[in-house]
C-alpha cells in the first residue's frame, strides 16, 4: 500500500495521491527511498560523504512525538483529507509511505520551502519546432529530493541536513541540545575563565551552544580543578598559533566570542598534530574511532 501526502503547517496532512492514482507512478519514477550503505549517528561537526546519511535511532515515546502522525496517513482515512485548492501554499512537506507486501513500512520527506509556492508564472515551451506560452498558477515545485527517510524496522530515521527537517519532527531537537542561559553562565563564571568587559555572553551562536552542551553532558572535565588547568595550558601552548589568552593564574581570558571558540577546540581536544608531516591542525569533529 502507498500513499503520497502533503503535510500542512498547521499539522494537518492532505492526501495528494493514492496507489490508484497514475500519477502516484510518475511521483514514484524520481522520488525513491534510498537505500542507505554508509550511516553515521548524527553528529554536529560530521561532514558526511556523498553516499552517507546520519541517522537517530528513536526510542516508542520519540517515535510516537514524531513520526505517529505521519504513519497514520496509511490506513485511516478519518485523518487525512483529499487536497483542495487554496492549500498549495500551506505545505510543509511532502511525504511518500508505503507498506510492502512483507509489511516492511517506509517514508521518505520532501521539505518545501516558500521559494518552491508559485503564485503565478510564465514559461516558453518548445514542441515540435513550435514555440507557445505555458502559464502555472498556484502550483509547487517538486524536486524529487529525499529529505529524511524513516525505516520502521529499524526505527531509525535518516537524514542529510539537520537545519532542513528540523520543523518536520517536533522533539529532534533533543538530538541538538544546545546549552541555556544558566548552563552558559555557569560554564563561563568558572574558574576556567576570566571574562573580560567586552566579552557578549549573549552573542554566542547556535553551533557554540551545542559544544558547551556536550562539555557539559560529558561530565569529564572539572572547570574548577586548577589541576587540570594546568594540563589544558600545557596543550595550549603547544598550538599558539590559535591566539589563546592566557592570564597570570593560567585562567583563559575571553575577550571575544572567537576566544571561546578557540578553548570550546581545546576542551574538546581538537588540536593535533599530523604525524607524518608535523603540521599542527584543527580537526572537524570528534568521532571516535
Amino acid at each position: 500500500m502507498k500513499k503520497f501526502v502533503g503535510r500542512l503547517k498547521n499539522g494537518n496532512s492532505v492526501l495528494i495521491f493514492s496507489e490508484e492514482d497514475g500519477n502516484l507512478a510518475v511521483i514514484e519514477d524520481g522520488f525513491c527511498f534510498p537505500v542507505i550503505s554508509l550511516e553515521k549517528e548524527f553528529q554536529l561537526d560530521y561532514t558526511l560523504d556523498t553516499n552517507e546519511w546520519f541517522y537517530v535511532n528513536l526510542d516508542g515515546e520519540e517515535k510516537a512525538q514524531m513520526i505517529a502522525h505521519y504513519l497514520m496517513a496509511l490506513d485511516s482515512s478519518a485523518d487525512t483529507n483529499n487536497v483542495v485548492n487554496g492549500q498549495y501554499s500551506e505545505l510543509i512537506a511532502l511525504y511518500l509511505i508505503n507498506r510492502d507486501l512483507d509489511g516492511k513500512l517506509g517514508i521518505i520527506f520532501n521539505r518545501i520551502f516558500d521559494k518552491y509556492y508559485i503564485v503565478s508564472k510564465t514559461f516558453l515551451k518548445f514542441s515540435l519546432n513550435e514555440a507557445c506560452v505555458s502559464k502555472e498558477e498556484d502550483v509547487v515545485e517538486f524536486n524529487n529530493r529525499v529529505d529524511a527517510y524513516w525505516d520502521d524496522v529499524t526505527s531509525k530515521l535518516y537524514f542529510k541536513n539537520y537545519s532542513f527537517i528540523k520543523p518536520l519532527f517536533k522533539g529532534i531537537e533533543k538530538f541538538y541540545r544546545c546549552a541555556t542561559t544558566e548552563e552558559v553562565n555557569a560554564f563561563v563564571d568558572s574558574e576556567f575563565f576570566q571574562i573580560e568587559d567586552s566579552f557578549k555572553r549573549d552573542k554566542l551562536g547556535e553551533r557554540a551552544l551545542k559544544h558547551i552542551a556536550e562539555i557539559i553532558d560529558q561530565q569529564a572535565i572539572d572547570l574548577n580543578d586548577v589541576a587540570i588547568r594546568v594540563l589544558y595550558n600545557e596543550y595550549a601552548n603547544g598550538y599558539s598559533e590559535s591566539g589563546f589568552l592566557i592570564s597570570n593564574n593560567g585562567k583563559f581570558i575571553l575577550t571575544k566570542t572567537t576566544d571561546l571558540t578557540n578553548v570550546i577546540n581545546l576542551l574538546q581536544e581538537k588540536y593535533y598534530t599530523s604525524q607524518i608531516t608535523r603540521e599542527k591542525r584543527v580537526a572537524y569533529s570528534t568521532s571516535k574511532i
